[in-house]
């Protein structure tokens, strides 16, 4: 679906892409990013991206690589999906309908006739009972009487052991602790360097930093793909599908850090308390 705000976005990054002589496929080679899916961010069609996610990553990526404005032109598009989105109608409040219940003269004295019946019974039964009761001579045997208290000894109390907390993960290559959120994972190593594999199950956008410095500025992997990646001091992931890529940090598998769709941040530092 094209809107006028998607169309201007489209035409700000054609004229920009024009302005500095490349072509669609010189920037899809360059920018690992797919022919179609960068024609769809200039014709304003953003049916072709597989989530909105992936178009905003795309769009992110490729004005950064134009030297545009990449914050806003990111802004226009939330800016779009937030004036589009529907607002439901408030539902129809009402008293509730009561329907009148109509009986028959042959039901009200079929009713009246049970009563009459059950009446009888509860009076024969409480008539046996009481005839029951008066021949009952026979006394039946007091319980004798319990002791007013029981000298019981003293069982001197054992304090419970307490369980030491467990250790996070060590191996050869150091500890590693990882503190989760629920948008970003935070994994601490207690010694550098910091080395971090990526192994994917689905298609996945990432964006990825090394000690502070930008080594990839979005670029989307597929199923099979492996991205390795190494730090001094810290190495930081953006993953646009986190359940579709497992983590391996300093030899510790991580597995994903988040469901299939979601977007999370993966920030590994060293610390040598971890």
């Amino acid at each position: 679906m094209t809107t006028d705000t998607t169309a201007r976005i489209g035409e700000v990054l054609r004229k920009a892409r024009e302005a500095r002589g490349e072509s669609l496929e010189s920037v899809s080679q360059e920018l690992r990013i797919r022919l179609d899916y960068l024609a769809g961010l200039e014709a304003g069609d953003w049916s072709r991206f597989p989530a909105e996610v992936y178009g905003q990553g795309f769009l992110r990526t490729y004005a950064k690589h134009l030297g545009l404005n990449a914050d806003e032109l990111v802004a226009w598009r939330r800016a779009e999906l937030a004036a589009v989105a529907p607002t439901p109608a408030p539902a129809e409040v009402g008293p509730p309908r009561r329907e009148a219940v109509r009986r028959s003269p042959a039901t009200a004295s079929g009713r009246g006739y049970g009563w009459a019946v059950a009446a009888l019974l509860v009076i024969f039964v409480g008539g046996l009972w009481l005839i029951r009761q008066r021949h009952q001579t026979t006394a039946l045997p007091r319980p004798s009487a319990a002791p007013s208290h029981l000298s019981l000894p003293a069982t001197p109390s054992r304090a419970r052991p307490s369980t030491p907390p467990s250790p996070p993960m060590a191996s050869a290559a150091g500890a590693v602790r990882v503190l989760a959120s629920q948008t970003q994972t935070t994994v601490e190593v207690s010694q550098a360097p910091i080395a971090v594999s990526v192994q994917f199950q689905a298609p996945c956008w990432v964006q990825a930093w090394s000690n502070g410095t930008e080594v990839n500025p979005g670029t989307t992997y597929y199923a099979g793909q492996e991205l390795a990646l190494t730090g001094q001091s810290s190495v930081r992931l953006v993953l646009g599908n986190s359940g579709g890529a497992q983590l391996t940090v300093n030899g510790h598998s991580l597995g994903t850090v988040g469901p299939s769709g979601a977007v999370r941040t993966v920030q590994v530092v060293v610390t040598p308390n971890a």
